[in-house]
């Protein structure tokens, strides 16, 4: 018999139990499974009305509610929870908990008065609010609906941005609910092309490279440790934060595209190498990735070296391929893939590889890597080899040419989501850029400026010089 206290504040929700036995002699049992559901009923809401005041010229009030238990945690996801009001006509609603909060759509008829009292129901525990009347004519509320444009699943981590200021983020049903201006409204989420909203009309969000990277899980491992250790350039530029800042780049790419990414460290602070195995195969990530940027003589060569674990066969499938990207983009030679040891490689679940970019001992490389363009180039060379190991769409590309006084270091940003800087030629060159309308800005300190340009499949390779005047 084996006893395990639940801590206080476990969520609601399914729990997975996985039992094996071993005897003195070392021979296992097969796994046993079993699953229990902890479910706390309701003792609590939070219910937020919005606007907080019913208009009283008629519109839209957005009801949502945070549904917790007598702990505070919130009620199992899946919950059935409805509202109904005292708004004539108004049918009984039902929804189901997501993330701990439902949310309703209410319409309230012109000419209300009276305050709008909502009782929302969770298995047999009511809650009341009342809602006021504004006093007198109040700007229209509005709302829409955001959906995966392939799948038509809602999209729940969406923001909607009005002008430049985002008034709400993320919603347990995918609808938005949110004042109405004159200014520009869209719509932006994790994964997905920003897209205009329309007088409320249903948003479908394309995924960003057909959606290859939505969901999946990544582990960045930056190398660090005393600057011997890891690699020193000859003018001392150490090799730890230079990872640690590739390794930033490439994750604001994944999550962009829609991946979750865990870094190994984000500090100078190097853990155990037990640590990053066990945290990579807890958080069940899909490919780990450690980045290098190697000192010595061996290492002085300007190549890309990536490594995979022994006998691995997809390790050496994702090295072999974003090896050969990398080094394509950063126009430099290719070593390996090679077979090496080390404890995440060998203990991870997953693929795992290791990059090693460029050596750090190289002059002229340790001079590039103090410049910030070219570490946001070895990251996005880096995304560029993720990319092709999920197959996405190669599409075209499309390059940027900067003329100004000073060329370099302009950033350069695209659909308002990836952003590169220029280097010294003023060049910047995105890759996998699908046909259709895209918009250039381009800005430096106080100085900013907007294109526009089309690409079509017929002519992938699309170029937009952009000159700056003095």
């Amino acid at each position: 018999r084996v006893v395990y206290p639940l801590p206080w504040d476990a969520p609601n929700g399914v729990y997975e139990v996985q039992v094996s036995v071993r005897n003195l002699r070392g021979n296992t049992s097969p796994v046993a499974h079993t699953r229990f559901h902890l479910d706390h009923p309701a003792a609590l809401a939070a219910i937020d009305p919005m606007p907080a005041r019913a208009p009283s010229n008629g519109g839209e009030v957005r009801v949502r509610a945070r549904i917790l238990d007598h702990r505070g945690m919130p009620v199992a996801d899946g919950t059935a929870v409805t509202m109904t009001s005292n708004v004539a006509g108004a049918a009984r609603m039902e929804s189901r908990v997501s993330d701990g909060s439902v949310d309703f759509s209410l319409m309230v008829p012109p000419g209300t008065r009276r305050s709008v009292r909502v009782d929302i129901e969770c298995a047999g525990v009511h809650f009341t609010d009342d809602i006021p009347v504004a006093s007198g004519g109040t700007r229209a509320f509005q709302s829409v609906s955001v959906r995966d444009a392939a799948s038509g699943a809602p999209i729940t981590d969406a923001s909607v941005v009005v002008g430049d200021s985002t008034v709400v983020a993320g919603s347990p049903s995918g609808t938005y609910g949110y004042v109405a201006s004159k200014a520009a409204v869209r719509v932006t989420a994790p994964g997905y092309q920003p897209a205009p909203v329309e007088n409320g009309k249903p948003v479908s969000m394309t995924p960003w490279f057909g959606g290859v990277l939505l969901g999946k899980r990544f582990v960045l491992d930056a190398q660090g440790g005393p600057p011997r250790s890891v690699g020193v350039g000859s003018m001392g530029l150490s090799a730890s934060p230079v990872n640690l800042r590739v390794a930033n780049y490439v994750a604001s790419f994944l999550r962009a595209a829609g991946a979750d990414v865990r870094l190994a460290r984000t500090t100078e602070e190097v853990p155990l190498a037990e640590d990053v195995a066990r945290m990579t195969n807890r958080f069940r990530a899909d490919r780990y990735i450690e980045i290098r940027h190697p000192g010595g003589t061996r290492d002085s060569t300007a190549s890309v070296h990536c490594f995979y674990f022994p006998g691995s066969a997809n390790g050496k499938k994702m090295a072999a391929v974003i090896s050969g990207v990398v080094a394509g983009r950063l126009a430099v030679s290719e070593r390996g893939p090679d077979e090496t040891v080390t404890y995440p490689l060998q203990q991870t679940a997953c693929p795992a590889i290791v990059v090693a970019f460029p050596s750090i001992a190289g002059a002229a490389e340790e001079m590039r890597l103090a410049q910030a363009w070219y570490l946001r180039e070895q990251a996005y060379a880096l995304f560029m080899g993720i990319l092709a190991m999920a197959d996405a769409p190669a599409d075209g590309s499309l390059t940027i040419d900067v003329t100004a006084a000073d060329r370099r270091d302009w950033m350069v940003t695209l659909d308002d989501t990836w952003t590169l800087s220029s280097n010294d030629a003023g060049r910047v060159v995105f890759e996998h850029v699908a046909p259709g309308s895209h918009e250039v800005r381009i800005r430096r300190g106080g100085v900013s400026q907007v294109r526009t340009i089309a690409t079509t499949a017929a002519q992938p390779a699309a170029s937009l010089p952009i000159s700056v005047t003095p």
